[in-house]
């Protein structure tokens, strides 16, 4: 092999170590801006979530996240379900969330101020 058929063999595989490191790179922050685009679920929809997931009414805890004071409410719809939580129409809501149990209830969670 000639001496400029070693240069060109290795400048082209230092080129494609290259390009991979860029492409590797390239999708690692691709990842990132993805993770950080994705929309965070509420704390009151992840409380609404784990009363429909139990089929059951009632303050699962942890926290108000933020707020003073927290309502949990059931009904045949999700708007009625939101209606028959504590407080309703006496405090600010700042959180709200509902969800469907498979037994076809909605069950709500509202974090007030």
């Amino acid at each position: 092999m000639k001496s400029v058929e070693k240069i060109v063999l290795v400048f082209f595989f230092w080129f494609s170590i290259l390009a991979m490191v860029a492409v590797a790179q390239d999708v690692k922050s691709s990842e990132t801006i993805a993770s950080k685009s994705k929309p965070k679920t509420t704390l009151a929809q992840r409380k609404a979530n784990i009363q429909a997931s139990r089929r059951k009414l009632g303050h699962v805890g942890g926290g108000f996240g933020g707020g003073r004071a927290e309502g949990v409410g059931k009904g045949r719809t999700r708007d009625s379900a939101i209606r028959h939580c504590c407080y309703w129409g006496r405090r600010k809501p700042i959180q709200i969330g509902a969800a469907k149990g498979a037994n076809g209830w909605w069950y709500a969670c509202v974090i007030y101020r």
